[in-house]
């Protein structure tokens, strides 16, 4: 039990720790439809948050990677990473968005596309 406690810990820190991707241009305003699917996204997690408590950035393609892999979006401490091709992706940002709420913890990935919005 000790060692999954610590596992669960490690994690927690691990996905959690501010960095910034190189590269990394902050969106601000983000993207208009941003703050819509924001709206979609508390309704369909019955939760709710501050949209402009959140810092958006737009980092070039290939150069966000956690824990060793490249990834589309990314979320810590209240700054969110979005790679250049899905900037305008709304399944992305959504995601990224779940974890800006506390819907999803950092290091948990949501359903297959296109949840959340096909749930609503």
């Amino acid at each position: 039990m000790r060692k999954l406690i610590a596992l669960l810990l490690w994690l927690l820190v691990s996905c959690t720790l501010p960095f910034e991707p190189e590269g990394a241009v902050r969106m601000n305003p983000p993207p208009a439809q941003y703050e819509s699917w924001w709206h979609e996204v508390e309704e369909c997690t019955s939760t709710t948050g501050d949209f402009s408590a959140v810092r958006w950035w737009q980092v070039p393609s290939g150069s966000l990677v956690i824990q060793g892999h490249s990834a589309a979006g990314a979320y810590a401490s209240g700054d969110v990473y979005i790679t250049e091709p899905y900037v305008s992706d709304r399944y992305v940002v959504g995601h990224e968005m779940m974890h800006a709420l506390g819907f999803l913890h950092p290091g948990t990935y949501a359903p297959p596309y296109p949840w959340p919005f096909n749930t609503c």
